[in-house]
């Protein structure tokens, strides 16, 4: 019997870093565990501690709440489920391309999370496969039993549409200042309260590993 060194489809998937799709084999190469290690320490410290999902420091130091804006946590999505609308979402054109994609190649089984690859391939969006028990390091790291999958979507602000020029004909000249007020002040909240979540999908980036994006 000829031995098969590659999947054919979908079902035939035993590993994320190898998955069959109309585009041909996609490949994701696996991050390092050392690099795996700092990123899942910044992501518990950057993340998962400002937004208040796991409490701030350890060896019993006392937690100190930290206030974080609501469209921040909105940038973070956990979860397969969550991952899936948003790559969804980018593919159909409704939602800007995530930044970010970050996997736990210890997912069993693989095929429940093998489409994300060839999605992430197809709108260019990096992608991080962390090996040994990444589930269970993400999820303590978010305060969650485990996760295989968190997503890091664009600042709110690329996701606000402007008014069409129809609509804007109607607006009143003070309706049309007061929406110019409005938006400028979701902007400026967004940028100036997620500015650490841009800090570490710029560091996470570049622990992508050559080929992986």
């Amino acid at each position: 019997r000829r031995r098969r060194d590659r999947p054919r489809d979908l079902p035939d998937a035993d590993s994320l870093s190898c998955v069959p799709s109309a585009l041909g084999i996609v490949r994701t190469a696996v991050v390092g565990s050392a690099d795996k290690d700092i990123l899942i320490d910044r992501l518990r410290k950057e993340i998962g501690e400002r937004l208040g999902l796991v409490s701030a420091g350890r060896g019993g130091d006392e937690a100190r709440p930290v206030k974080v804006s609501a469209l921040a946590r909105r940038r973070v999505v956990v979860g397969t489920n969550g991952t899936t609308r948003a790559l969804g979402a980018a593919v159909r054109g409704d939602l800007p391309s995530p930044l970010l994609v970050i996997l736990a190649r210890d997912m069993r089984p693989p095929t429940a999370l093998a489409h994300v690859p060839v999605l992430c391939r197809t709108l260019g969006v990096p992608v991080l496969l962390l090996p040994g028990r990444a589930s269970a390091e993400i999820g303590e790291a978010l305060g969650m039993r485990s996760a295989a999958a968190v997503t890091f979507l664009p600042p709110i602000s690329n996701l606000l549409g402007s008014t069409s020029g129809g609509a804007r004909g109607r607006l009143g000249l003070q309706e049309e200042e007061e929406r110019k007020s409005k938006d400028a002040n979701r902007k400026e909240d967004t940028e100036s309260h997620s500015g650490f979540v841009d800090s570490y999908i710029a560091f996470a980036r570049r622990k992508v590993p050559r080929g992986g994006k």
